[in-house]
Parts: structure tokens; sequence; C-alpha cells
């Protein structure tokens, strides 16, 4: 979908889909902490309105996927900081060295007209912006998409209402985020 959009390559393209995906995991992952919570909250007060006595032996179990949970989330994050950093410095210095090739195979005439300094920042400049975009904003973006897509599916089991009110404020967020789009344009 970004190949011809970001000009990547087979291998370029395929790492993107890798870190969109581990951005996915990523924030599922997110979730797990917040569910151990979530259930340690419900013994601890459940135990208090029945009064029936507190059963510590839940409580043991939930604190080893808590720091299972711990464990899971260090090593998604690590992975996720090379899908999303590492591999798309490796394809921008990928797409350096073709630009590079490129401008070597140009005629001399062509950099007579041209100031050689202005030429240079702006294609190195290019090359930034696309380095920054896969690296800090497509993954990310992408990866909160179908993330919102799958946790409201998952929601929807527990709690339908849940679910409506976490879609509810989508809307009203895009027509935030284009609201700005237009006022920024006009100033």
């Amino acid at each position: 979908m970004f190949k011809k959009l970001l000009n990547l390559s087979d291998k370029g393209s395929k790492n993107l889909n890798h870190a969109i995906l581990v951005c996915v995991l990523a924030n599922i992952v997110l979730f797990l902490p917040f569910m151990v919570i979530m259930q340690v909250m419900q013994n601890v007060i459940e135990p208090l309105t029945a009064g029936t006595p507190l059963d510590t032996g839940k409580l043991w179990v939930l604190t080893a996927f808590g720091v299972l949970a711990a464990a899971l989330y260090f090593i998604v994050y690590s992975v996720e900081y090379d899908k999303t950093y590492t591999t798309a410095y490796s394809e921008s210095t990928n797409i350096r060295i073709e630009v590079a090739e490129h401008m070597r195979r140009l005629p001399l005439s062509f950099f007579n007209r041209k100031d050689l300094s202005e030429l240079t920042t702006n294609i190195m400049g290019d090359c930034a912006t696309v380095e920054q975009i896969m690296s800090h904003a497509v993954p990310q973006i992408m990866g909160n998409a179908i993330s919102i897509l799958i946790i409201s599916i998952m929601l929807s089991f527990y709690d339908w209402r849940m679910t409506l009110l976490l879609l509810f404020v989508l809307p009203i967020f895009m027509g935030v985020i284009y609201l700005s789009r237009k006022i920024q344009e006009t100033l």
C-alpha cells in the first residue's frame, strides 16, 4: 500500500508491514496490565461487598500474570523499536544510495544550471521526511487504527454499550482533526 507512495523497495515495504503488525501487537499487549489490575481490584472488592474472606491464591496467580505481562510488554516493545526505527533507517539508507546513483547518471550539464548546495539540501530533506514518516508516523497510525478496531470488537463481546461509547468519540475526533487542518491551511 505504501510502496509506491513512499518509493520503497520490496524489502522496505515488507518491513513497514511488519512494523504495522508489531505496533498492533504492542497496543494490544498494553492492555494486559490493565486487565490484570482490573481482575485484582475485582477480587479485592468482591469479598468486601459479599462479606466473604479474601482468596489470596487468586491474588498470587494474578501477580504471576502481572509479572508475565510486564515481561511480555518489554519484549514486544523492544521488537517494536527494532521494526519501526531500525528497519526504517536501513530503508532510508537504501533510498539515499538509490538517489545518489540516479544523480550520478545525470549529465554534467544538468548540474551547471543548478545550485548544488540547494539541490543537495532539497533532496536530503525529502529523504529525511520519508525517513521520519516511515519511522514515526505510518506504523503507529496504522497500528492504532487496527488496534482500535480489534479492541472494539473484543469489547463488544464484553459490553456493547462500552463499545458504542468508545466509537462515539471517533467521529468527533475525526471532525476536530479535519477542522483544525482547515484552520491551519487558512493561517
